[in-house]
């Protein structure tokens, strides 16, 4: 049922470097390149790249991006992408939950909005290299306080890269936009009743031709592009709310309990109860 050249990688961590249990932070310092990750793929968590030298392409949902040192990408976990680096590109890459991001914050990180690439300039980008080195040196430390001061670092990235919003590079303006405008459609109204006809109708094309080209720039259909974000969106409610499986079913954008089950089942392998078991005995 799911198109597997979409790969949803829970993380690129270690657990080791995992702050917390359901408030997830993981942060790290990488070289890479020459890579050419030709596949589209998506995390479970945001994720926050910060280019410290070289250059790569960045193809998020069908939009390609070329960045360069100081270029800084904040995508959700919604956000399908693939890139090729050169050799000797360095980076900082951070992954974080969604409950990690204080209430002031949640408004800028609306995933129909996402993401955010955006070019910083000297100051501000040697301003977050500090950032991002506070934040590792906090990951290592085993003390109480070590999370808080770890969560607040994580918004102040947040924040520098909302208030650099105004220097996005250079966006083509040929039909991938329209792929970014329908992908933000559906991430906003997942939980409605969606159909491939009533989408097609709200951008003007056929069924068969937004299925087509859906499917020829994501790797992925329209269908199965709207139940994971919906299965998705379920996990996070039974990582984090106390809703009943009913409940979360429904608000997931779900038709029947039942019918949520089964699907689950597929995606994860496991009855969305037996999930939620799991990580109750994980606390």
């Amino acid at each position: 049922m799911f198109d597997n050249t979409v790969t949803i990688y829970p993380n690129l961590m270690n657990k080791k470097d995992i702050i917390g249990t359901k408030n997830q932070i993981l942060v790290d310092k990488i070289a890479v390149g020459p890579t050419d990750i030709p596949n589209y793929h998506r995390h479970e968590l945001f994720s926050i790249e910060l280019i410290l030298s070289g250059e790569c392409i960045q193809y998020v949902n069908g939009v390609k991006y070329k960045c360069k040192k100081g270029s800084v990408c904040l995508m959700s976990p919604f956000d399908v992408h693939r890139f090729y680096a050169e050799e000797g590109m360095e980076q900082y890459i951070l992954y974080f939950a969604d409950n990690i991001v204080l209430p002031e914050m949640e408004i800028y990180l609306n995933i129909s909005s996402m993401p955010f690439i955006v070019n910083l300039n000297e100051k501000d980008t040697n301003t977050m290299v500090s950032d991002f080195e506070e934040l590792i040196t906090t990951n290592t430390l085993d003390k109480p306080h070590s999370y808080i001061f770890a969560k607040i670092m994580v918004n102040k990235i947040l924040n520098k890269i909302i208030c650099n919003t105004s220097n996005l590079p250079d966006m083509p303006r040929d039909n991938a936009g329209i792929l970014t405008k329908i992908m933000a459609y559906i991430r906003y109204n997942f939980k409605e009743h969606l159909t491939v006809s009533g989408i097609a109708n709200e951008f003007g094309m056929s069924a068969d031709y937004i299925s087509r080209y859906f499917k020829k720039h994501t790797n992925q259909t329209l269908k199965d592009y709207i139940l994971s974000m919906r299965l998705e969106y379920a996990m996070r409610l039974l990582k984090t709310s106390s809703l009943d499986i009913s409940q979360i079913s429904y608000e997931s954008g779900f038709s029947s309990p039942s019918y949520f089950s089964k699907l689950f089942l597929a995606y994860t392998g496991k009855r969305p109860l037996e999930f939620k078991s799991e990580l109750d005995i994980q606390l």
